[in-house]
């Protein structure tokens, strides 16, 4: 799970790309997009990652403004709200688009 704050915007989450053995997946030919979804399956923002590595499997999404500006349909832990969001790394080369397994991003409200 990744946990960033309403709101917040500027910075890097940084993801490295496996095969499903562990190893590091070759990213050299593919672009990378973070997509993330809203709890009712709509789709949240679609952006592009930078590739850092692509023998690594490493690559970037830099959080823009407005990308976690509202919470959906906020939960409560203690006296903090937060939204969970499903997203996922699409991967895209000529005749290719896979998938990573679908992770949470946490987004807890800002105070």
């Amino acid at each position: 799970m990744i946990e960033v704050k309403q709101g917040d915007y500027g910075f890097d989450l940084t993801f490295e790309i496996k095969n499903s053995d562990g190893s590091e997946f070759d990213l050299d030919g593919y672009t990378a997009t973070l997509k993330v979804w809203k709890q009712d399956g709509t789709i949240l923002f679609s952006g592009a990652c930078d590739i850092d590595n692509a023998s690594e499997g490493l690559c970037h999404y830099n959080i823009q403004s407005g990308d976690f500006d509202t919470l959906d349909n906020p939960q409560l832990s203690g006296i903090t709200r937060y939204s969970d969001y499903v997203a996922e790394i699409e991967l895209t080369k000529s005749g290719v688009i896979l998938s990573t397994p679908s992770f949470i991003i946490r987004v807890w409200e800002s105070e």
